[in-house]
């Protein structure tokens, strides 16, 4: 009987044991806070760079004003219009502002233009706007495009300048900001 104690007593004490552990295990493997292990990457690119075509700076051409404003407008193609009371020049030099986009290849860009601008001479003034953009061979204006596999691409500017009632004549200049960002 003894024996039988002592069996019984050690089988009970194996069975604390074993539940013990699992009790242990499950603990641990089961634990009220988790974590997991996340990658990061980054990539670096060529910087952006936009030089002006000095082959092609934006002309409005020579414009002959009359007792009305009018308008002269330059496209993106480099086409040359006159509204209103003014007429361009038969002849005269009109163009379209040129610039050179260079970056990473194959990768999409945003051209910002400015809203307004100004050409002067001496203290007469002419106002610049509805700046317009065309890059490499789209087939119309638009500000935002794709570098090509040499990561270039060409810009052409066009705008509308609106041209003063009798405006004093003058040779007329003045500049404005072209910005271009990676999209």
């Amino acid at each position: 009987m003894k024996q039988t104690k002592w069996i019984a007593l050690a089988g009970m004490a194996a069975m604390v044991a074993v539940g013990s552990e699992a009790q242990a295990a499950t603990a641990t493997s089961n634990p009220s806070t988790v974590s997991a292990t996340g990658k990061a990457s980054a990539k670096i690119v060529v910087p952006l760079t936009i030089t002006a075509d000095s082959n092609n700076e934006l002309t409005f051409g020579s414009i002959a004003p009359s007792g009305a404003a009018g308008t002269v407008t330059v496209a993106t193609t480099g086409e040359g219009t006159a509204e209103g009371g003014c007429t361009i020049i038969t002849g005269s030099k009109i163009s379209y502002g040129g610039f050179n986009i260079a970056g990473a290849a194959n990768t999409a860009i945003t051209v910002t233009l400015p809203e307004n601008e100004t050409l002067k001479s001496g203290n007469e003034t002419m106002d610049i706007s509805e700046f317009k953009a065309r890059l490499g061979d789209a087939a119309g204006d638009e500000s935002t495009g794709t570098l090509d596999s040499k990561g270039e691409l060409a810009l052409a500017v066009g705008a509308k300048l609106a041209v003063g009632a009798s405006q004093k004549d003058g040779e007329y200049t003045g500049t404005y900001q072209v910005s271009v960002a990676y999209n």
